[in-house]
């Protein structure tokens, strides 16, 4: 698991090595959270944000934001 501001980015920009870390996780399938405590945008905008800074795509997947966990008690845990 990765913190995103201040780990990965700092200010909207990379993070040395940041970019570099990412990339080889998924090159060696190695799974992986990014987690913020920023709210205010759905999880695929973030994470899209995010790859374009960092130019590694990201999937939706892999982003916990603080209101993640409570958007399957808002839908219902049948519901995608």
């Amino acid at each position: 698991m990765f913190s995103i501001d201040g780990v990965l980015l700092r200010s909207s920009k990379p993070i040395p090595g940041a970019a570099e870390s990412l990339a080889l996780l998924k090159e060696q399938n190695i799974p992986f959270l990014l987690l913020t405590n920023g709210g205010g945008k759905h999880e695929t905008e973030r994470v899209a944000e995010i790859s374009e800074k960092l130019k590694v795509p990201l999937e939706p997947e892999v982003i916990v934001q603080s209101h993640s966990p409570f958007a399957e008690l808002v839908r219902g845990p049948d519901e995608q």
